[in-house]
């Protein structure tokens, strides 16, 4: 943002993760921002998926390179012309949330790295076991999954804080700081 302070705008979300880390948000196009369409992109989700992160951050330095270079992009055996380049950052914005989950990435990264939720001990009961929610299944859409699937869907949601594959869908939908800063990006964008 501060290298190209004509082509994005960092965003301070509202809500503070679970342990307290501020999270930013990062929009990039040259269109004023209560105008045109929106593309959200997301990572580390889920916390062990570290890579998210750096492919969010990656992509939108390309983009503001490529653009400010008037130069194109190659990624594999497809190149995107600099009209392409110049098409996206002129016809929409794209807002970049590269670290959805810090809590749960910090841990991941320096204590169990096949960590997936974020930290929020509220629900544990004390048991290390139990911390978390897996914020891509607290969302508001379809939280109820009991309620829109047949009890022998193979559905991979838990109502269960200790499910051992991690998949805990939280107390209720949005109910983390973490997911309720998508939403607001969602609604803001």
């Amino acid at each position: 943002a501060r290298q190209y302070p004509t082509l994005c705008e960092q965003i301070l979300l509202p809500h503070k993760s679970y342990e307290g880390r501020t999270i930013h948000a990062l929009r990039v196009g040259t269109l004023p921002a209560s105008s045109g369409d929106v593309l959200l992109i997301t990572g580390s989700i889920h916390a062990r998926e570290w890579g998210g992160a750096d492919t969010c951050i990656s992509l939108a330095a390309d983009l503001l390179e490529a653009y400010s270079k008037g130069s194109s992009l190659v990624y594999g055996g497809k190149t995107y012309t600099r009209t392409d380049v110049s098409t996206i950052l002129e016809g929409m914005h794209i807002v970049f949330l590269p670290n959805v989950n810090p809590d749960g990435r910090f841990w991941s990264q320096n204590e169990d790295r096949m960590w997936r939720r974020n930290r929020n001990k509220d629900s544990s009961g004390g048991n290390p076991d139990c911390v978390g929610v897996d914020l891509n299944r607290n969302y508001d859409f379809l939280w109820d999954f009991k309620k829109y699937f047949h009890p022998d869907a193979e559905i991979a949601t838990s109502d269960n804080p200790c499910d051992p594959q991690q998949t805990w869908c939280g107390k209720a939908p949005l109910s983390e700081n973490e997911t309720q800063n998508v939403d607001w990006l969602l609604k803001k964008y």
